[in-house]
């Protein structure tokens, strides 16, 4: 099959976050068994990286987008100037403010020449701000991939605000995503989620029946080594810190679990990785038992030896591709129902899940004691992960819903 992925982030195995090496392992298997091309937004940080991309069979169009500092005063006005015009394009015509952030004629010509000079079978665009596009392609089967509901994303941000203006803002832009994302979506030959739960939210929306699941898969690897390989006081978190669910768990980690953990386990150490850590994050992480990493490029080593890898989130959507790398490296997990959301197979046996901080740090001390139980639970979720989220078993289910839709 000739296939076309429009994404909002360029897809990199080293992107720092989920979702960009989530894509970038879907793609390198896509490769293998079709003709792909790809057509990419990318930041500066992403173009700096583009060339990880090579070694896969891949055609790549990029558009290069402006985000973040800058050291450049016009570039930095320039931004500014950029977000205040997609702010009121957002209030204007009431579409959600992300939405008006990716809008781009250069990426709607882009495509359109694209899809006009190829006769592509099936063309998906990825996470659901990227569905206004769909207008723009000339040729093949249209398939939007919502990476996660948004809908859920910002009634969850909603309900979780502290202050009344936040909490405001949040809602109208839920009431945006409550109408934009079911009109867009209702105009693609197929729609996908990466879970369950999404799926079935999004048929509430929608009413469209036909929505399939195609979760992120995971590289399995081996069984983890005997009890000693693991750090029996040590905590893990990782997640991209800029983004506001990682934020909000990190910070809670840190504020209300941790120290009940450690005022039951006074040698117990915590060892948060990822990029973007706010001021406010590090402010609060004065312990020295907690280390704030930036990003590393090879995440194996910790969850190889980590205790407990601990995922407190309260906010977010779709499937958090953190819970399975830790999982499918045999870390025993403790999370929160938002953690475990759409990993199907998980259980009491496998993973442990609580709402509260003090819930949360009794499994963590519970398990940081006994080795052997927190060795067995890990084996459970690495059992569960290879059962359900093998790429092999991914990639078979995604050619089979391609093959499905071109027969419709």
């Amino acid at each position: 099959m000739n296939i076309l992925i429009i994404s909002p982030y360029l897809p990199l195995p080293l992107g720092g976050h989920g979702g960009s090496v989530y894509l970038y392992e879907m793609l390198k298997r896509l490769c293998t068994r079709h003709a792909v091309t790809l057509i990419s937004f990318a930041d500066r940080r992403e173009m700096a990286m583009a060339k990880d991309l090579s070694p896969l069979a891949l055609t790549t169009h990029i558009v290069p987008r402006r985000r973040g500092p800058s050291r450049s005063p016009g570039d930095a006005l320039f931004l500014v100037v950029s977000r205040m015009l997609q702010m009121a394009r957002s209030v204007l015509s009431w579409e959600p403010y992300y939405v008006s952030k990716f809008r781009s004629r250069r990426m709607s010509r882009l495509i359109r020449s694209v899809t006009s000079a190829v006769q592509f079978d099936v063309v998906q665009i990825e996470y659901a701000q990227m569905g206004t596009y769909r207008r723009d392609a000339r040729s093949g089967k249209t398939i939007i991939h919502e990476i996660d509901v948004v809908f859920r994303t910002m009634l969850r941000y909603h309900r979780e605000a502290r202050s009344p203006l936040k909490r405001g803002a949040f809602f109208l832009e839920m009431c945006r995503w409550k109408r934009y994302e079911p009109a867009m979506a209702g105009r693609f030959d197929g729609v996908s989620t990466l879970t369950q739960p999404d799926r079935l939210m999004l048929q509430r929306m929608t009413g469209i029946r036909t929505i399939e699941v195609l979760p992120p898969g995971v590289e399995t690897v081996p069984a983890p080594g005997p009890l000693p390989a693991r750090e029996g006081g040590t905590l893990l978190f990782v997640g991209n810190l800029a983004q506001l669910p990682n934020a909000d768990a990190a910070l809670w980690l840190c504020t209300e679990i941790f120290p009940r953990i450690a005022a039951d386990i006074p040698g117990a150490g915590l060892s948060i990785i990822g990029r973007g850590a706010s001021p406010a994050l590090r402010a609060a992480a004065t312990d020295p038992r907690i280390r704030i990493l930036n990003f590393v490029d090879d995440l194996r080593p910790h969850f190889l030896h980590a205790g407990v890898f601990i995922a407190p989130l309260r906010l977010g959507g779709g499937i958090k591709i953190k819970m399975l790398d830790a999982l499918t490296h045999g870390c025993p997990v403790v999370t929160t129902p938002v953690g475990a959301e759409g990993i199907t197979g998980l259980d009491a046996s496998s993973v442990r899940i609580s709402r509260t901080a003090d819930g949360l740090a009794r499994h963590c001390v519970a398990l940081l004691r006994d080795p052997a139980r927190a060795a067995e639970l890990g084996r459970q979720g690495q059992a569960v992960v290879g059962e359900n989220f093998s790429w092999d078993l991914i990639m078979q289910r995604t050619s089979a819903y391609y093959h499905s839709l071109l027969h419709s």
